[in-house]
């Protein structure tokens, strides 16, 4: 009776490799993919003679050597921490893990490339008691896509996959930087928030060039600004229940040459 209890609890819960495949097909939706442009597969061994704790900290960087979109999974049946996934600040490269349904055992992180760039891959390893554990892999798919689309997708499928609406309320492109404060550079435009509901501000990158992206009152207070470094800025805030409000949307970044483009979504409802 036990033994038919675990198999069915088995065969019912997504292993590894179904989680691994649901967040594979699940990324078409997230992001409106086409067809899957190439895969690789990197297998690497952990030495665990250089240390006997009962946890390793594996650390490898992988070059991510053309634009477009990247899905990277730990495929491993170790016991691992999650997967962490790091881009050079410097440069267009954005990493996001949305929580994805029945992924519940797949370690994945989702790449947005801008401009070729090393990002370093983390993670952390327990010891088998019953043997050491040596080998595991990293699966990558990549998808040829331009970069202002797929955020574009990413963020309407968020917002409208619990049945909320979404417009897009201004979108300017390819704005340059046109203003330098100790040596930081600034694009941006102001606009009135005519409706109560959530806003989201993106500013995208277009090729070279980390950025960051902030939301201003007309009085310069920050309302809500965008803390990761890589080349995507991302802002979503709620609008005051009085009246219409202006706001100053802005992109900023220590590369001068770069050029965004930047949209202010709308809905109602949110995330």
């Amino acid at each position: 009776m036990k033994s038919q209890w675990e198999k069915s609890l088995k065969d019912y819960l997504p292993g590894f490799k179904t989680s691994n495949q649901a967040v594979l097909e699940r990324s078409k939706g997230i992001f409106s993919l086409k067809e899957v442009k190439s895969t690789k597969t990197i297998f690497n061994d952990i030495d665990w003679t250089i240390n006997e704790d009962k946890y390793l900290k594996v650390r490898k960087k992988i070059l991510m050597d053309r634009p477009g979109l990247y899905l990277i999974r730990l495929q491993s049946r170790m016991t691992t921490s999650k997967l962490k996934v790091s881009p050079p600040g410097e440069k267009n490269i954005s990493v996001c893990a949305p929580k994805i349904d029945f992924s519940n055992f797949a370690k994945y992180a989702f790449v947005l490339v801008g401009e070729p760039g090393e990002v370093t891959l983390s993670f952390q390893a327990a010891r088998n008691d019953e043997e050491t554990i040596r080998r595991y892999q990293f699966d990558l798919t990549y998808w040829d896509e331009d970069l202002d689309l797929l955020v574009d997708s990413f963020i309407h499928y968020f917002v409208t996959k619990n049945g909320n609406e979404i417009e897009i309320v201004k979108k300017v492109e390819e704005l340059p930087m046109a203003k330098e404060i100790k040596n930081k550079f600034y694009a941006g435009f102001e606009i009135e928030l005519q409706k109560k509901g959530h806003y989201v501000f993106s500013s995208v990158a277009c090729g070279r060039g980390e950025l960051n992206a902030a939301v201003f009152d007309t009085n310069n207070k920050l309302i809500d600004n965008d803390k990761s470094s890589n080349g995507l800025g991302l802002v979503t805030i709620k609008k005051n229940e009085t009246g219409k409000q202006k706001v100053n949307f802005i992109s900023y970044s220590r590369n001068k040459d770069v050029v965004q483009n930047m949209t202010v979504y709308f809905s109602p409802a949110g995330p």
